[in-house]
């Protein structure tokens, strides 16, 4: 799953596709753990618990990345500056 970050200020209720609209920066959590490793290091240290399952799975399916907000901002800073990604 891609995770939609705002790049404007707000949405006015109106799909993004519209001129003037706000853009989006997509990445999934590969793309994360390509640009910082530490991400899947972290991964494999989380507990097998159930809680922990839940947490990726309730109320739907959630990736890793939502947990990276420092690392998505320099992902996007970077790919912005044409420095790394596609």
């Amino acid at each position: 799953p891609r995770v939609e970050a705002l790049t404007q200020d707000a949405l006015d209720g109106e799909p993004a596709r519209r001129p003037g609209a706000p853009r989006y920066f997509g990445y999934t959590e590969a793309d994360l753990a390509e640009e910082f490793p530490v991400v899947e290091e972290l991964r494999l240290t989380l507990p097998g618990t159930q809680e922990v399952r839940d947490c990726f799975t309730l109320p739907c399916n959630k990736s890793l990345a939502w947990g990276f907000h420092v690392e998505a901002i320099a992902l996007w800073w970077r790919r912005a500056a044409g420095r790394g990604g596609p």
